[in-house]
């Protein structure tokens, strides 16, 4: 069991008790918690666990060939604030993702 195992199963199950689809990426290095945005192209929010028990929140954007770029949202996001943060961020997702449609 890696060192955020626990930290990031508490947070998966936040999320889906909340009906946010979420995945922990047990490949990353420190097993990321991962949710889907609306695209094209293929986004993500990655939370990276740190060591003051919260998360580093990202959003992934996939580049299309192979390559993808992270930018930093949060530094700093407990598991009390994860729902009300994803909710919005998929709600302005949404938005963009409709107005460019």
């Amino acid at each position: 069991m890696g060192k955020y195992d626990e930290q990031n199963e508490d947070l998966h199950t936040t999320l889906v008790r909340a009906g946010i689809s979420a995945r922990i990426d047990y490949e990353a290095a420190e097993h990321e918690v991962t949710v889907e945005l609306p695209g094209p192209p293929s986004k993500h929010l990655v939370f990276d666990p740190v060591d003051d028990g919260a998360w580093r929140l990202d959003v992934e954007f996939d580049l299309g060939d192979g390559w993808a770029t992270r930018e930093n949202v949060v530094y700093s996001v407990g598991v009390e604030y994860a729902v009300p943060v994803v909710e919005g961020l998929l709600r302005w997702f949404q938005a963009r993702s409709a107005a460019s449609a």
